[in-house]
């Protein structure tokens, strides 16, 4: 039975397994691909098991044949795949479209337990009353006291001590300015 990849037929089996293959690989998806190989890695080892298990040992040269035919029988059962596994596939999406999904059912839990109302929050506690016009002009009198004590122990010269003296008597008088509209 293990005879049918003999020698005296290497080239017509060579020949059909390439033919069988390309036929196949036209048609053969990715998934379908390493499916045949897969198939024909398995036929390689099932079929050198079997002629291990027979082999009576006459040699290297027996060893090579038993070799070269279970890469025969690979290639022809990896060929073979490559066009039954589309086929396959194409009917078992046929058969599988015949059949509707069925919709998944919505678990519910079986028991809520009853929410415990949270208390509502405190309430923020107002906010401080608005500074007086006398507090804000004695703030922005402190501003310009503590802005004229940086610039005299800025170590400027006195042309630029006195433009930053300037400077910081109009920002005073114009937040004073504000404080009275």
């Amino acid at each position: 039975m293990l005879d049918f990849v003999s020698l005296d037929e290497v080239v017509p089996l060579m020949l059909l397994t390439a033919v069988v293959g390309f036929v196949g690989s036209q048609g053969c998806g990715k998934t379908e691909w390493r499916w045949a190989g897969r198939i024909g890695f398995l036929a390689f080892i099932a079929y050198g098991i079997a002629r291990w298990a027979e082999w009576t040992p006459d040699g290297p040269s027996g060893f090579a044949t038993r070799a070269f035919r279970s890469l025969l029988a690979a290639g022809l059962a990896g060929a073979v795949a490559t066009v039954v596994l589309p086929v396959l596939t194409h009917a078992g999406k046929g058969v599988a479209a015949m059949f509707p999904e069925r919709p998944k059912p919505v678990s519910e839990p079986a028991v809520k337990p009853a929410e415990v109302p949270k208390p509502d929050p405190p309430a923020p506690p107002p906010p401080p009353p608005p500074p007086t016009p006398e507090e804000q002009a004695a703030a922005a009198k402190q501003k310009y006291d503590a802005k004229l004590a940086l610039l005299a122990a800025a170590g400027l010269d006195p042309s630029e001590r006195h433009a930053a003296g300037e400077k910081a008597k109009q920002d005073y008088l114009k937040e004073l300015d504000a404080l009275l509209r």
